[in-house]
C-alpha cells in the first residue's frame, strides 16, 4: 500500500492540508471546513440509509453478519492486515466482496466495492495503535484519491460513496460526495462491537445498521452501473451541484411539477431559485421543520408568498417550494426607514394571524421584506418556527 495516504492521515499533516483553501476537504475537521449543502441532500442514499438504520426490517442474514462481525472485531490481531482479512471474510459470506482498488497515484484502499473502478463503498480497517495516522483522515484521503480522476469526467454526478470505518472494537459509517471538492459527513452513531451477549438492544442496532448498509450498497451499485452506461456524460451547467430533488406535487392541484435549479442566492443558507417547465420561477428551501398551515394562512392575508409544494424527504428533511419574490423589488426591513404605516400593517397582520390560531415565531429584520415601490407593503418569510399557538 502506498505510504502517502498513511502519512497524510497523521493529524499534523492533515491539518496542514486543510489549512490550504484550494485543497480543503469539507469534512468538518476543523469545524469551519464545511459546505452548506450536506451529502444527505446531494444523494438520497444517505438519508435513506439513516432512516433504514431505525426502520429496516432485520433479516436472518443481517443477524448473521452482525454476529460474525461481533466475534471477529472483539478480537485483537497482530497486524492491520490480519484484522482486514477477518473483516472482509465476514462480509464475503454475505456476498459483499471487498476488493482492493489501486488509484492512478498508486494508493490503495483497505477494501472497497466498485463498478469499473468507481468506488461506492470504501473501508478503513485499523488495529488500535497500529500507526500515528487518524483512520478517519486516512479514509477521507482514500476517497479523494480514488475519485479524483473521475470528478472532472462525471462532474454532473456527486460521486456518492458509503465509508465504513473499522477502528479496533468500533464501527462507524459516513457519506462521501464530490461537489467541486470532496465532502464527508458522519452518518449515525459509532457502534461498539464488543457488546455483552445479553445486550439485545445493541445487537439489534448493529443488525439494523448492517441491513441498512447492504441496501445502500446495492442502491449505489445500481446507480454507478446506470451512470456509466449512459450514452453520453452530461455536463454540469453550473459551477456546483444542487440538491437531488427535482420535482414536487402541487398543493393546488396535486399535479407533478418538475423544476430546474438556477442559483443559490445566499451561500450560507439552503435556499435556491429554480424554474418550472412552464417558465414559472420558484424558490426552493430545505428545512427540518416548517408550518405549512401558518404559511398558507399568512399567504391568504396577502403577506406571504404562495406555497406551491411541500415534500418530505429522507432523514427528516422537508423541501418547501414557493413563488419566487423578485429580490430587486424588495429590501430587508433593517435596510429601510420604517414608516408608521408599515409598522401598523405588520402589527395588524400578526394580530390577524394570531386570531387564526397561529404564530410566526421568528419575527426579526431578516424575515420581513419591504417593497421598494410601496413602503407600506411587506412580505413575511421563513415559517420554520411557526405553528399553532400553544404548540410551538
Amino acid at each position: 500500500m502506498a505510504a502517502v495516504p498513511l502519512l497524510a492521515g497523521e493529524p499534523d499533516k492533515f491539518a496542514l492540508h486543510q489549512a490550504i483553501a484550494e485543497s480543503t476537504i469539507f469534512c468538518n475537521c476543523p469545524c469551519i471546513a464545511l459546505a452548506t449543502i450536506p451529502p444527505t441532500l446531494l444523494h438520497q442514499v444517505f438519508g435513506q440509509f439513516l432512516d433504514d438504520c431505525e426502520r429496516h426490517k432485520i433479516t436472518p442474514e443481517d443477524y448473521s453478519l452482525a454476529q460474525d462481525l461481533h466475534l471477529k472485531m472483539s478480537n485483537t490481531y497482530p497486524t492491520e492486515m490480519a484484522r482486514t482479512d477477518a473483516i472482509c471474510e465476514a462480509f464475503s459470506k454475505e456476498n459483499l466482496q471487498m476488493e482492493t482498488t489501486r488509484t492512478l497515484n498508486g494508493h490503495a484502499t483497505d477494501g472497497d466495492m466498485s463498478v469499473d473502478g468507481h468506488c461506492y463503498v470504501i473501508t478503513k480497517m485499523n488495529e488500535v495503535c497500529s500507526s500515528n495516522a487518524d483512520p478517519y483522515y486516512q479514509v477521507i484521503l482514500y476517497y479523494l484519491e480514488s475519485m479524483r480522476s473521475y470528478a472532472a469526467q462525471l462532474n454532473s454526478s456527486s460521486l456518492p460513496c458509503i465509508i465504513i470505518l473499522f477502528f479496533g472494537l468500533y464501527i462507524s459509517f459516513a457519506g462521501a460526495v464530490w461537489n467541486m471538492r470532496p465532502m464527508i459527513q458522519p452518518l449515525s452513531v459509532t457502534l461498539p462491537m464488543h457488546y455483552h451477549p445479553t445486550d439485545t438492544n445493541m445487537q439489534m442496532k448493529v443488525a439494523h445498521h448492517l441491513g441498512a448498509f447492504k441496501k445502500a450498497a446495492h442502491t449505489l451499485e445500481e446507480y454507478y452501473k446506470n451512470l456509466l452506461t449512459c450514452d453520453s456524460v452530461s455536463i454540469m451547467r453550473y459551477p456546483q451541484l444542487f440538491p437531488y430533488p427535482m420535482h414536487f406535487s402541487s398543493l393546488q392541484d396535486n399535479e407533478r411539477h418538475d423544476f430546474t435549479f438556477l442559483s443559490q442566492p445566499y451561500q450560507d443558507w439552503l435556499i435556491f431559485f429554480g424554474i418550472l417547465r412552464d417558465g414559472h420561477y420558484v424558490c426552493i428551501k430545505f428545512v427540518h421543520q416548517y408550518s405549512t398551515d401558518a404559511h398558507k394562512e399568512c399567504a391568504s392575508l396577502g403577506y406571504a408568498l404562495m406555497l406551491c409544494g411541500f415534500k418530505e424527504l429522507p432523514r427528516g428533511w422537508f423541501m418547501v417550494v414557493m413563488d419566487r419574490l423578485p429580490l430587486e423589488e424588495y429590501d430587508l426591513f433593517c435596510n429601510i426607514h420604517a414608516t408608521a404605516s408599515l409598522i401598523d400593517n405588520i402589527r395588524d397582520t400578526l394580530r390577524k394571524l394570531h386570531a387564526k390560531g397561529y404564530i410566526h415565531g421568528d419575527i426579526h429584520n431578516g424575515n420581513i421584506l419591504v417593497s421598494n415601490s410601496d413602503k407600506a407593503k411587506f412580505m413575511l418569510v421563513d415559517f420554520d418556527c411557526a405553528g399553532e399557538i400553544g404548540k410551538v
